[in-house]
């Protein structure tokens, strides 16, 4: 049965940021992916995409075939830094530290504090820029994102970057199609 169809209960709570530390929020910001994989700075946000807490420690987030996502780190005002690490899976590439832009090992991630880092527009690449972090590659020879691993102390969190036709099926919220020509217009998050 999918959601909402008789019998099936109430379909599941979606929002559009998830609560990642007791003082850290994440936002995924949609965005038109780059015609060549690479991000050279952080993108203007189309808006933050819907999020399903599917379990505990395990964040869907639906990314259209011709978009990607920047990450936004919302922080509770006053809290001390956090400090996090990001880990993207590519393919091809592997799990690859998205800070560093080198293969992840977990024992030597990159670290950021939030603050004062406020968001990260990809995976660091080496020749400059970022891997943008999109469900689908344009072509050959950019990579594309299924998750996202990020950890801060204690806490983890995997995010898969799944099919908006799937994540509709689950919750029964459709991600509308993106407008090239209609970046969001209200407050940039983070």
């Amino acid at each position: 049965m999918t959601a909402g169809s008789a019998g099936a209960g109430p379909p599941p709570a979606v929002e559009h940021e998830v609560r990642f530390t007791a003082t850290v929020a994440l936002s995924f910001q949609r965005h038109p992916r780059p015609a060549t994989g690479v991000v050279p700075e952080l993108p203007r946000s189309w808006g933050a995409l819907p999020v399903l807490l599917r379990a505990p420690g395990e964040v869907l987030v639906p990314v259209p075939e011709r978009e990607a996502v920047w990450i936004g780190f919302l922080r509770d005002p006053g809290a001390v830094p956090q400090e996090l690490s990001v880990v993207a899976r590519l393919e091809p590439g592997g799990r690859v530290d998205a800070l560093s832009g080198h293969p992840a090992l977990d024992a030597e991630t990159a670290r950021t504090a939030v603050p004062p880092a406020r968001a990260l527009p990809g995976a660091l690449r080496p020749g400059g820029g970022w891997w943008a972090l999109a469900r689908v590659a344009p072509d050959a020879s950019a990579p594309a994102c299924a998750a996202l691993e990020l950890r801060a102390g204690g806490t983890s969190l995997l995010v898969r970057l799944v099919d908006p036709d799937g994540f509709r099926e689950l919750t029964g919220v459709g991600v509308a199609p993106l407008d090239p020509r209609a970046p969001y217009a209200g407050r940039r998050l983070p």
